[in-house]
């Protein structure tokens, strides 16, 4: 059986019932790599195996894909691990150059550093089909695909999800984008349809309304307004114009409004809506984090918009088999691949490891077998990113490197320290009436 790690709890158990007339059962699997337990995969499948059938181990230590200097940060890293088997990876390939690690401001900065690198890599005659950037979450790329698409640079998104065109991604962004442009005919649509009590015919009369008037008044005193809201859509009409009345706060950030509406009024309405809420509300915690970069709509809507337009799905995708590409990808669907040249990205306390393992030596543990498995993608260069500044709800905040970089001795990598770009942020108020 191939790739032990990643077996589930009812996998294993098939195996033990086929396996019990003779006990002859061979496994291969590298528990460093065992990255998928939010699947259900079982890290205890492989750590238990030698005990529970007295198995003989034999460890596979050569490494044929890096260089010896990756391979001793790989080394040195998951060495940090308790549980584990013992193993030290090492390579009969040349030397190489020592890993590189850029502290840079915030996520724009690392965007910027990352296309300068790029650039430079292939103007040495490596093609972008060699390099990957691989990072935690699909948000943290989200402003690197803005860089890359002003300057030209083909990109696929290896997972070919078109983030930004889920419906309840565009949902949530609805909400916002109404106060931006108060007379968004197709974000309103989104808006009112929200609501329950209000279908379709009655949202797009509210949208006349609001056009007849040339402006959006949700005030008591506007009676062409008032006399559509049916009576049982009055609870959450209410709710969502306090919603709105917090939103335009002034200097509120983009992250903040949009957590506003969304804990105050959409989550309730997506878990109504949908079976699979908790991943999907993982994806708007991701929205968050992306939107954190941007301190007004109008630049978080303008870079949205550039986004959206250049994502690919798997069937576009193949229109890009003979066509050089740079590979962006999230570390969990790089595992298994491999690149001559790797930038791992967003290497900032909470963002990874995620904030959601701090309180769990087991969850930490597999999101340093996650880094182990990031590293161990490159071939012969490895480049690491950690922001100063990082995603934070209510705007930029600092935050301190990754743990897995303060656990790396000096000697193993190449600092790189780049100036602070101080970003301005500036907060611009839309035009909305109560």
């Amino acid at each position: 059986v191939d790739e032990y790690q990643d077996t589930n709890q009812v996998q294993a158990q098939i195996l033990d019932y086929l396996s019990r007339p003779h006990r002859n059962l061979m496994v291969v699997g590298d528990d460093a790599q065992s990255i998928y337990s939010w699947r259900g995969a079982n890290f205890r499948n492989i750590l238990d195996f030698p005990e529970y059938y007295q198995a003989v181990v034999y460890r596979l230590e050569q490494n044929y894909r890096s260089t010896p200097q990756i391979l001793q940060v790989a080394n040195e890293s998951i060495n940090c691990n308790e549980e584990q088997f013992e193993k030290n990876l090492f390579t009969e390939l040349m030397d190489g150059t020592l890993p590189q690690i850029h502290q840079v401001w915030d996520p724009q900065a690392e965007a910027d550093v990352l296309l300068e690198l790029i650039l430079k890599i292939r103007d040495q005659e490596i093609p972008l089909d060699q390099m990957a950037v691989l990072y935690r979450t699909h948000a943290q790329a989200a402003i690197l695909q803005v860089a890359l698409t002003r300057a030209g640079i083909p990109f696929q998104i290896h997972s070919g999800i078109k983030f930004f065109e889920q419906a309840h991604v565009k949902d949530l962004l609805s909400f916002v984008k109404v106060l931006f442009n108060p007379l968004d005919e197709i974000s309103w649509m989104r808006v009112l349809k929200q609501i329950r009590g209000i279908g379709n015919v009655t949202a797009h009369k509210i949208y006349n309304v609001f056009q007849e008037q040339q402006a959006v008044r949700l005030s008591q005193n506007n009676e062409a307004l008032q006399k559509l809201i049916p009576a049982k859509a009055r609870e959450d009409w209410n709710q969502l114009q306090e919603c709105f009345r917090q939103m335009l706060v002034p200097e509120t950030f983009v992250s903040r409004m949009l957590e506003i509406v969304y804990l105050n009024f959409y989550r309730e309405v997506l878990r109504n809506i949908y079976e699979n809420a908790p991943q999907r509300e993982a994806d708007l915690q991701s929205l968050l984090e992306f939107a954190s970069n941007y301190p007004d709509l109008d630049s978080f809507l303008n870079e949205l918009s550039l986004v959206g337009n250049n994502l690919v799905s798997d069937r576009e995708s193949m229109e890009w088999e003979d066509q050089e590409h740079l590979t962006l990808t999230t570390i969990h669907q790089a595992k298994g691949l491999e690149w001559e040249v790797v930038f791992l990205i967003g290497l900032t306390e909470g963002l990874f490891p995620h904030q959601r393992s701090m309180n769990s030596s087991e969850q930490l543990e597999e999101e340093r077998r996650l880094f182990y498995v990031a590293l161990t993608r490159a071939q012969r260069h490895l480049i690491l990113t950690a922001p100063a500044i990082s995603a934070n709800y209510y705007g930029p905040s600092h935050s301190g490197r990754s743990r897995f970089l303060e656990e790396l001795p000096d000697e193993l990598y190449e600092q790189v320290a780049h100036e602070p770009n101080h970003a301005k942020w500036g907060f611009s108020r839309p035009s909305f009436e109560f």
